[in-house]
């Protein structure tokens, strides 16, 4: 569940959920409605000018001190829409290095403490199955609430189920693998994900509309998996070198959805930090199991 399976269920997730949302926020990815947009003044029935974000007449007078009106007014706006982004991005980053740390300090502790190893190795089908099902089921309960992943508490207790799923797994992947090999692929994960991240907030490129391409190539994946599976072929390292390009790619993807700003043209919502924060954890695991593939093949 800790592979391509559970990116597309978030990925299908994800995908539907409304574009825009009303009321109180933006509801799941958005496009931006400002993108592209000039504030000049068009005549509306005659009477009055109607912009999108400002009126601003360039003659004085009354007309002239509305208009600075309106423009303050959607600079207060502006900066409103700043705070809160800003908040959300610390909310998100605040729960995702939680998980990351749950999940880490437990597959180290499985790979290096040498009960624990034997205890998951001795007893590998209770995590190995609770580690298949209970993020299969976190997911499925974040499809089917419908906005269960934005009700509180359920949306964290889904997280934590799906952490704690994922943990297990990788504690039980870690114990069966050699401990320098694992500890070098925890280090090599934080190193790329560290420049990823900072690659993704500081570009000036917009990743934002690669979503179908990205789905695209994970179906690819998931199929190749299938095909695979059936007549005993294995993944290999072209496989591995492929998960790991296509996760990053994810990585990228998925922080400039959460951060904003200048990448705009989709965007999380801010009511779904949870769901925010899944995608950017699973990618990250994602990434951390094909470099440890890809160590365990030099190997």
């Amino acid at each position: 569940m800790s592979g391509v399976g559970a990116r597309r269920e978030v990925d299908d997730l994800e995908a539907n959920k409304p574009l825009r949302g009303g009321g109180g926020g933006w509801g799941g990815r958005h496009e931006d409605d400002r993108d592209g947009f000039v504030p000049t003044a068009e005549p509306v029935g005659g009477t009055g000018y109607s912009t999108g974000y400002a009126t601003a007449p360039l003659g004085g007078g009354a007309g002239g001190m509305a208009g600075n009106e309106d423009v303050r007014f959607a600079e207060a706006i502006d900066a409103y829409d700043v705070a809160v982004r800003h908040g959300f991005v610390r909310k998100v980053f605040g729960i995702l290095f939680v998980q990351l740390a749950v999940t880490f300090g437990w597959t180290l502790f499985c790979s290096l403490h040498a009960g624990a190893r034997q205890y998951m190795q001795q007893n590998s089908g209770v995590p190995a199955t609770l580690g298949l099902v209970l993020p299969l089921g976190s997911l499925l309960g974040l499809m089917c609430c419908g906005d269960g992943g934005r009700r509180y508490p359920l949306n964290y207790i889904l997280l934590s189920v799906l952490t704690v799923g994922e943990s297990l797994l990788l504690g039980l992947v870690a114990a069966t693998t050699e401990a320098e090999t694992v500890a070098m692929a925890v280090g090599t994960t934080v190193a790329v994900v560290g420049m990823l991240g900072l690659f993704a907030t500081q570009t000036k490129y917009d990743f934002t509309g690669a979503g179908p391409y990205l789905s695209m190539a994970l179906w690819v994946m998931v199929l190749y998996a299938l095909i695979g599976g059936l007549f005993g072929l294995g993944g290999g390292r072209v496989y591995a070198i492929f998960g790991t390009l296509l996760f990053s790619a994810y990585l990228i993807y998925d922080v400039q959805l959460i951060v904003g700003g200048k990448h705009t043209k989709f965007a999380f919502g801010v009511d779904d930090y949870v769901l925010a924060s899944i995608s950017v954890y699973l990618d990250v695991i994602n990434i951390f199991l094909y470099i440890l593939e890809l160590m365990n093949d030099r190997n």
